[in-house]
């Protein structure tokens, strides 16, 4: 029996089912697909009206009996700043939280052994506020067995979906919409 499915860099060949010890795989990214069309909101943890990149692991975590508290703390920290973009030194102390909160809610995993139903840790580049900056996105595999992202998209139309990855090279994936190119920094496992 296939629990899990290892992460087959080239996204042009189909992704290679082995066992895995992924056991809640299946169910995180069925609970994180129940929230597709959920508007996006900095800060956002209500599943039904709001939410962003990190409630959406919250609650689809929470589903399968995962808990993730220091990544629902950080609602309050980070919507101070909403809509406004926070200063530079602010910015700084928010990653260093989000990653100080990734590394005790979640076990972390090497880049090139990430599988369907890790979080990835995509750094998006410089855009037109001049700063670069941390997403969450939930690996995942479409129906024709190549990878996905479920994630709470920033960008219009700012909702919860579910997007193709058409090129994972190293660190680097890329999506057809629009110029959604990120980097994968780090890999994040729910802890079983």
């Amino acid at each position: 029996m296939t629990t899990g499915i290892l992460l087959e860099h080239d996204v042009d060949a189909p992704i290679v089912a082995v066992p895995a010890p992924a056991l809640l795989a299946p169910a995180f990214i069925a609970a994180a697909r129940d929230m597709i069309g959920v508007p996006f909101v900095l800060g956002g943890r209500d599943a039904a009206h709001e939410i962003d990149c990190a409630g959406l692991v919250v609650f689809a975590a929470a589903s399968v009996g995962a808990d993730c508290p220091r990544l629902m703390a950080r609602r309050e920290r980070v919507r101070q700043w909403w809509p406004a973009l926070p200063p530079p030194h602010a910015r700084l102390d928010l990653e260093a939280d989000l990653l100080a909160s990734l590394d005790a809610d979640l076990e972390r995993v090497p880049l090139n052994a990430a599988r369907v139903g890790d979080i990835l840790l995509l750094r998006f580049p410089a855009n037109f506020v001049g700063a670069s900056w941390y997403h969450l996105a939930i690996a995942t595999a479409r129906a024709d067995r190549k990878w996905g992202v479920i994630h709470a998209d920033p960008y219009p139309p700012k909702l919860v979906c579910e997007r193709p990855i058409v090129h994972w090279s190293g660190t680097k994936i890329q999506s057809p919409i629009g110029s959604w190119d990120r980097c994968v920094e780090r890999v994040y496992r729910l802890r079983e």
